[in-house]
């Protein structure tokens, strides 16, 4: 049953890389796979604010609660990462396939001077950061300014238009 299940699978995968990489144009799936990625975690993120209780605190300003996700999608840093890549020759097959200039460029990420400086990084995500809390401090000072609003006001009671006339 293993050997239908299991390898029966992989033996579809295969002909279906053999077929696909026979069939498909070169070089197109690259940008496909970036941009599914991408919009993949985009739509984890925004699905994870949706699914925490605010109960759990995760994040809390100024004895405010809130629910505050951010995604940042920074791109390629300059680190030692290159340096330490151990490769093996690519399969002949494979040598125009996408996969084979993704490679090529994470190999060479560090003579790269558009590559981002980590350093920098940090200190713009901690920016980002604080940038967030500010603009969750200033809803709770606007909120706190307006309070006198609610004065006499009593959870419950429903003010109708008549009560004002």
């Amino acid at each position: 049953m293993f050997e239908v299940k299991f390898e029966g699978a992989v033996h579809v995968m295969q002909a279906a890389v053999k077929f696909f990489r026979k069939v498909n144009e070169p070089g197109v799936g690259g940008r496909l796979l970036q941009a599914s990625s991408l919009a993949a975690l985009e739509g984890i993120s925004e699905a994870l604010t949706k699914d925490i209780d605010p109960s759990w605190n995760i994040k809390e300003s100024a004895g405010m609660k809130l629910t505050q996700i951010t995604l940042i999608e920074p791109g390629a840093f300059r680190t030692k990462r290159q340096s330490k890549v151990v490769g093996i020759d690519t399969i002949p097959a494979y040598v125009q396939a996408p996969v084979s200039v993704v490679r090529a460029r994470m190999l060479s990420l560090g003579e790269d001077p558009h590559c981002r400086d980590p350093l920098k990084a940090s200190h713009a995500f901690y920016a980002i950061e604080g940038a967030i809390m500010k603009s969750l401090d200033d809803l709770l000072a606007d909120t706190n300014a307006c309070e006198s609003w609610s004065q006499g006001v009593r959870h419950g009671n429903i003010l109708r238009n008549s009560d004002y006339v």
